[in-house]
């Protein structure tokens, strides 16, 4: 009860900042707390934030516009352009934050995806990854690597494609996301299929299934 109360006071706090035309600098963390889970409410909250773009600092504004991405994939919106996260990514690029670096070349993969652009996306999300020792969120690592592996899937090239897609499992078991990780092993044995690896394939479908006993996503079986 202390730390929702903690966040509502620090959401009421963005707001009473929101009203101000001279902003000092923002505080995000109340919003990064409730993202994962409320992510309507984030979107919400940061939609009462935004006026004037030019209101924010260079820093403030990447990361609200990483924060807005965000939100919007989290409520299944569709992105109509890559413009904001690519002002986040462009200002990430210039500092020492290898976790919100990474995670704006991942939206922005993301959003090239959705434009139909794969090969594009597949270049942002090895962007991602160039820094992938120093990032220490393995939900984020786990994600980037699951979309080269299924763009890596697409083309047929599979030996890629099964790489990335043990990585990918190896992040999200480390998270400890039991749904994601039964898609992942699931899209390997797919892999392994394809290559004639076929008792491989047959653990990675077995692994997938003692997932699905922890979290039960029914198009797995």
């Amino acid at each position: 009860m202390r730390t929702s109360n903690h966040i509502l006071l620090g959401l009421i706090l963005l707001c009473v900042m929101a009203a101000c035309h001279h902003r000092p600098a923002m505080d995000f963390t109340a919003i990064e707390a409730i993202l994962p889970t409320r992510p309507d409410s984030a979107l919400a909250i940061l939609d009462t934030l935004h006026t004037d773009p030019n209101d924010f600092t260079a820093k403030d504004r990447a990361h609200y516009y990483l924060l807005l991405t965000e939100a919007m994939d989290k409520c299944y919106l569709t992105h109509t352009t890559d413009s904001l996260i690519s002002i986040a990514k462009n200002y990430y690029e210039n500092t020492n934050d290898p976790n919100r670096r990474a995670k704006a070349w991942y939206y922005l993969g993301l959003i090239r995806e959705e434009n139909q652009q794969p090969l594009l996306a597949q270049d942002a999300y090895l962007e991602a990854l160039r820094e992938e020792e120093r990032v220490d969120d393995h939900a984020l690592l786990g994600r980037i690597n699951n979309r080269l592996g299924m763009l890596y899937t697409w083309q047929m090239v599979h030996e890629k494609a099964n790489s990335y897609q043990r990585k990918a499992i190896e992040h999200l078991k480390a998270e400890g996301d039991s749904s994601a990780v039964q898609f992942a092993y699931r899209d390997l044995g797919r892999n392994l299929t394809m290559l004639d690896s076929l008792e491989q394939a047959i653990a990675c479908y077995q692994a997938a299934l003692s997932f699905f006993t922890q979290r039960r996503m029914i198009s797995v079986p």
